[in-house]
């Protein structure tokens, strides 16, 4: 079985984005907080439902439309919040030798 798995060609292609995915969180959790970025994946939930109304012709009711609704809030609000890169000068992960 997973002779098989890796002989199609779109296996290659998912554990290619599945890397660059890796290294993209990587190069956002080193300019911006966790507690900024890590919401931004809520619009996972938006791309899932769109593209499940696209390519599936799945129900795309009002309470779903609601909540995504909802989701698209919250992502604003939190992207409105101060945030800073983990490494400056006065972020909380910053050591200061003080009289040195």
């Amino acid at each position: 079985m997973a002779h098989a798995l890796i002989s199609l060609p779109s296996f290659y292609l998912l554990l290619l984005l599945f890397i660059a995915q890796f290294v993209n969180w990587l190069a956002l959790l080193s300019r911006a907080d966790l507690s900024f970025v890590q919401p931004v994946t809520a619009l996972s939930y938006i791309t899932v439902a769109v593209g499940s109304y696209l390519r599936f012709g799945e129900n795309v009711n009002f309470t779903r439309v609601t909540g995504i609704a909802f989701i698209l809030l919250g992502v604003f609000l939190v992207s409105c919040g101060g945030h800073h890169a983990s490494g400056d000068d006065n972020g909380p992960m910053r050591i200061k030798n003080k009289g040195k």
